[in-house]
């Protein structure tokens, strides 16, 4: 369950991948026992991916050049082709395990159906894949209803100067676990 001290924001001003700026639709809901027929192409589960991937580094970079951290957030693809930012607000202020809350709000618009990709991004610390040298880095975790799931990574560091440097992305398989659990995998 979501703290009640938790907001969740699901209709932050998006963009379209042309960078045009777009308002948020409101799609009917697709409830349980809607019949669904999923007509998901590679191209659709790749243009999904790249706008959740867009988003959410677009929003980390800001983050991070701006407050020097990454708050963790997220954002969906609704079934309409619409994507919106997601973020959790905790009016406390204490440490919070925010990728669980992220995890539980978004919940919801998979079991529904109201989505067809969802993602969310971290700050990490993890290993560059040709050098295993430990690096900072944003993670943007990002998973389709077609059963598709990636973590993307975003490494970087500052210079001597102290100036933010972004190296060059890669990615790696990850398990559903958001969409897994939808069709009674593991969660």
């Amino acid at each position: 369950m979501v703290d009640s001290r938790r907001r969740v924001n699901s209709t932050v001003r998006p963009r379209d991948p042309k960078g045009d700026d777009i308002t948020p639709q409101r799609c009917g809901r697709q409830g349980k026992g809607t019949n669904f027929v999923n007509t998901d192409t590679a191209d659709t589960v790749k243009a999904d991916a790249n706008a959740i991937y867009n988003t959410l580094a677009g929003v980390a970079r800001e983050q991070l050049s701006g407050a020097g951290s990454v708050v963790p957030c997220g954002a969906f693809v609704r079934v309409t082709g619409i994507t919106e930012l997601h973020m959790v607000v905790d009016d406390d202020d204490a440490t919070q395990d925010f990728e669980s809350a992220l995890l539980e709000s978004l919940g919801p618009l998979v079991m529904t159906g109201q989505v067809r990709a969802v993602g969310w991004c971290l700050d990490v610390r993890t290993k560059l894949p040709r050098s295993n040298a430990p690096t900072d880095a944003i993670v943007i975790v990002m998973e389709h209803r077609a059963g598709e799931a990636l973590h993307g990574f975003i490494p970087y560091h500052r210079n001597w100067r102290g100036v933010l440097q972004y190296d060059e992305p890669f990615s790696a398989p990850a398990s559903p676990r958001l969409f897994g659990a939808k069709e009674g995998g593991a969660a």
